[in-house]
C-alpha cells in the first residue's frame, strides 16, 4: 500500500474510530495494523482526537536523476573549448577551479 493511500485510509478510519465503542476500536486497530503495517501504538497516536492526518513525507527516494546526453553535451563542449581542449582526465580535475567562479556570472 502506498503512503498516500495509507494517509487516505487513516483519515476515513479516524471518522469511524472517534464514535466507536472500545470493542469496535480494538477491531478497527487490528484491521489497520494488518493493512498499514504500522504498530498499534503508532496508529493510536495518529488517530487521537484533534490530530491532523497529513502527508509529511518530503524526502525524495530512489535513484538520483540522470540527465540525457543531449542536454549535457553542449555545456561540456563549451567548457572543453574554453579550457583550450584539454584531455578528459585533466578537464575533470579542472572542474573544481572553473565551475565556482563561473556560477557567479550566470544570468538567470
Amino acid at each position: 500500500m502506498s503512503y498516500p493511500a495509507i494517509i487516505e485510509y487513516l483519515r476515513e478510519l479516524a471518522k469511524i474510530y472517534f464514535g466507536a465503542s472500545k470493542k469496535k476500536k480494538t477491531q478497527l486497530l487490528d484491521d489497520a495494523e494488518k493493512i498499514t503495517g504500522e504498530h498499534r501504538k503508532s496508529l493510536i497516536r495518529t488517530l487521537r482526537p484533534g490530530k491532523v492526518i497529513e502527508n509529511n513525507k518530503k524526502k525524495k527516494c530512489g535513484a538520483r536523476v540522470t540527465y540525457p546526453e543531449e542536454l549535457l553535451l553542449p555545456h561540456i563542449k563549451f567548457l572543453w573549448i574554453a579550457m583550450e581542449r584539454i584531455s578528459p582526465k585533466r578537464m575533470k580535475a579542472a572542474f573544481a577551479d572553473w565551475l565556482p567562479p563561473m556560477s557567479g556570472n550566470i544570468a538567470v
